[in-house]
């Protein structure tokens, strides 16, 4: 009988717990896959769960295309091009895994939480084909840098946390490609799974994530709008955190939300202000003499947007909420 209960003891204290973690992080392994190595929601399931998270999925039968989230096994690395829209850039899955998901979203995908939670964090990298565009340039889109290697570019994930009355409780931004560095040799695009920290958005219900780049065109972002993440809500196992909080940047814009007009304090020598809406596309753009650094924005409809201000040297974006 001390014997069974030692062996119960046991259980209780190492495996379950263990067990239970298991089942709220979203490691994607649980997930089939077919010969192909990736679902993107073909057979109409609008969607899948892994660990805690529903991960929504939109598919269109006419075009064959889909956009939310999907997931693969795929790890191709050197094909360019949207027929290699499902490998992961690192080669692999997080923590050398199979599975991982890819996210082709315009911003208004949303990952739902069982229960409301603090989420730990999360792996991203990039999408292959999203990376080697930003590396080499396509017919769509530039390469990072530009011909001299001198171009500010950037590509990144705002991750908005959601609370159970659909307020926005934080925002956190990864960089997927950072060119904005006075020394080249430190621009990078994330080719290896990179932690992110997300326990700041404190408790939420839903994630967001909202893709902007400064390779923009007439209809919004010209860099692919891939990316892949695993692991949600899991822990952090050593590989080097390149999370960079954009808020962190000295520069104040104010009111946040915002009704009419939008100031900024904190910079000087500004030479352009241009604001992207959550597809990426351009809904405001000024080079022209700025008073007192206040902004009109009284024309945009209520929602999420991104403004980019630029100076000689550098961009600085900051989210900004029209009520």
């Amino acid at each position: 009988m001390k014997k069974n209960y030692f062996l119960m003891l046991l259980l209780a204290v190492f495996v379950l717990p263990q067990f239970a973690n298991s089942q709220t992080v979203s490691t994607f392994e649980e997930l089939e896959l077919d010969s192909t190595g990736y679902w993107n929601g073909s057979d109409d399931a609008g969607g899948f769960t892994s660990g805690n998270a529903f991960f929504v999925n939109n598919y269109n039968h006419d075009y064959f295309s889909w956009s939310g989230f999907a997931y693969s096994n795929q790890t191709d690395t050197v094909t360019e091009g949207y027929s290699n829209q499902y490998s992961a850039y690192a080669g692999e899955g997080a923590e050398a895994s199979n599975n991982f998901c890819v996210a082709y979203t315009f911003g208004n995908d949303t990952v739902s939480l069982t229960n409301s939670t603090t989420v730990a964090g999360v792996y991203f990298t990039n999408n292959t084909y999203a990376g080697l565009s930003m590396k080499n340039g396509d017919s769509y889109s530039k390469k990072f840098g530009g011909a001299d290697g001198n171009d500010p570019d950037w590509f990144k994930i705002s991750i908005f946390g959601i609370d159970d009355n659909n307020n926005n409780t934080d925002t956190i931004d990864f960089y997927l490609a950072d060119f904005r560095f006075d020394d080249n040799s430190k621009d990078y695009i994330v080719k290896d799974w990179k932690w992110a920290d997300l326990s700041s958005l404190g408790e939420i219900k839903n994630l967001v994530f909202f893709l902007s780049s400064t390779d923009n065109g007439d209809y919004g972002m010209n860099t692919p709008s891939y990316f892949c993440l695993d692991n949600l809500n899991g822990t952090h196992t050593g590989v080097k955190n390149f999370v960079a909080n954009n808020n962190s940047v000295n520069v104040n814009v104010y009111p946040n939300p915002f009704r009419n007009s939008i100031n900024i304090d904190g910079i000087k020598d500004v030479n352009q202000i241009y604001v992207t809406d959550i597809s990426g596309k351009l809904v405001y753009n000024s080079n022209g003499n700025f008073i007192n650094n206040q902004i009109d924005l009284s024309s945009l409809t209520k929602g999420f947007y991104l403004m980019n201000i630029k100076t000689q040297n550098k961009i600085i974006s900051k989210k900004i909420i029209k009520q």
